[in-house]
């Protein structure tokens, strides 16, 4: 049996999750998998992989023998994902409030199913940033935040 890392799985069953969640993907709210060249000139978005910055990992973490078996290891990361609004009215206090709501819906979906599909012992929502800047389409606010994961790798 070779070592596999359930990352891939991990990122896949977040975008699920997203994509299946009826305040995000089934309420039309586009959801990203990693950096994706679109035509789609939306106002708001959902990132899996992702933070809006070419120079941010995807995911993070390391790897540890659990017991002394040669069984398989316990992996412990981050993966980065980001939700943004743009506001055409330069209205940042909307923008923030619309950010705020698609974030809580990411973490409700992470909360339906801990596992993401049975593929990680556990995920939860980790740590965030806010940034808000006016652009010259409007005002802009995003989230970066991590879902934190637990899981034990394949061997």
């Amino acid at each position: 049996m070779t070592y596999s890392s359930t990352v891939p799985a991990a990122l896949a069953g977040l975008v699920a999750a997203f994509r299946n969640s009826i305040t995000l993907g089934l309420a039309g709210v586009p959801v990203r998998d990693g950096p994706q060249l679109t035509d789609a000139a939306g106002l708001e978005a959902v990132a899996v992989g992702y933070s809006g910055d070419q120079n941010t990992d995807a995911a993070a973490g390391s790897a540890t023998p659990e017991g002394l078996s040669g069984g398989r290891d316990r992996e412990r990361y981050t993966v980065t994902c980001a939700a943004e609004v743009l506001d055409p009215g330069a209205d940042i206090a909307a923008a923030r409030t619309r950010v705020y709501q698609l974030h809580a819906a990411c973490g409700a979906a992470i909360a339906a199913d801990r596992t993401l599909g049975r593929a990680v012992l556990g995920a939860v929502p980790g740590p965030w940033t806010l940034r808000q800047q006016q652009t010259p389409n409007g005002a802009l606010a995003r989230i970066v935040f991590g879902v934190t994961v637990d899981a034990y790798t394949t061997r």
